[in-house]
């Protein structure tokens, strides 16, 4: 299925101060159905307590048609399970980058009497 492609990240983050550690999973699916026709799929599965889950779906019009790459239109399956293809022309192509800063805070009250 050379139209789709599935991601999945994990994440924890150790606690210094706060009370629990940050942890979960992130599944994504991006799918080309046609070349101006994206749907994306994305679950953030969170393995904290009182935290709830993300479910996000995209469907992304792209103009102009993006004809350089296979779409669900040229088939479901291909004949060749990793096509062989120079890069030179992707290298400038965008990553998938993920800059999500975690910051903790901590902080103290102090009663005082007279």
């Amino acid at each position: 299925m050379p139209w789709a492609t599935f991601n999945y990240q994990s994440y924890k983050w150790d606690n210094e101060k706060a009370t629990s550690d940050q942890k979960g999973k992130i599944y994504s699916l991006e799918t080309i159905l046609t070349p101006s026709l994206h749907f994306n799929i994305e679950n953030d599965n969170s393995g904290n307590d009182g935290v709830k889950d993300q479910h996000n779906y995209k469907l992304v019009y792209v103009y102009p048609p993006n004809n350089n790459k296979p779409s669900l239109m040229d088939g479901a399956l291909a004949s060749v399970a990793f096509e062989k293809r120079n890069m030179k022309a992707s290298l400038k192509d965008k990553v998938r980058r993920n800059n999500n800063l975690a910051v903790e805070i901590q902080g103290s009250v102090i009663f005082t009497s007279k």
